[in-house]
């Protein structure tokens, strides 16, 4: 008997193709109404009913933890690390600069195919952007704000008393 509910759980697990094909659309429309629409025949059925089967889909247990592998998996390509964006910066800075070419493929009219080509060129603005933004993470700038006002030597020693430390 243990045996049995063991292959009953593994197929309560496994999805239907039509399972499948609404975890996809769900995660390509976001929107599970129509993700029921483009996986079942629903073209007959009342609003009010598509909606009420595509909430009975996401109540499943094992639609929504194949959602939610869908969604890590998505997650997981779409992760930016601080190291891959800093790259992309000096990369920029070096092909902006002239320092490093780039190959391109362009349809050549001439030769009717495709041919690749390496370019270089300078973009001074494209360069002094990323520079700027790489310099800014590694807090090479300071931003600074002009503060007016008067803040006498007794206003000092009292903020000072009141933190807790004493002036020197």
């Amino acid at each position: 008997m243990a045996k049995e509910t063991g292959k009953a759980q593994g197929a309560a697990k496994k999805l239907t193709p039509k399972q499948e094909k609404f975890c996809q659309l769900y995660m390509e429309l976001g929107n599970a109404s129509e993700a029921y629409r483009g996986a079942y025949n629903a073209g007959n059925m009342k609003a009010a009913t598509v909606n009420r089967k595509a909430t009975e889909l996401m109540q499943n247990g094992t639609i929504t933890a194949r959602i939610a592998a869908l969604q890590a998996g998505a997650a997981e390509k779409a992760e930016l690390s601080k190291a891959w964006v800093l790259e992309r910066l000096m990369r920029n800075v070096r092909i902006c600069m002239g320092e490093e070419t780039i190959k391109l493929k362009v349809y050549s009219k001439t030769a009717g195919k495709v041919i690749e080509v390496e370019a270089s060129d300078r973009d001074s603005t494209a360069a002094n952007r990323a520079l700027e933004l790489l310099g800014k993470e590694l807090k090479m700038f300071v931003d600074r704000q002009e503060v007016t006002g008067q803040l006498t030597i007794m206003d000092y020693v009292r903020a000072s008393y009141k933190a807790g430390q004493v002036p020197a």
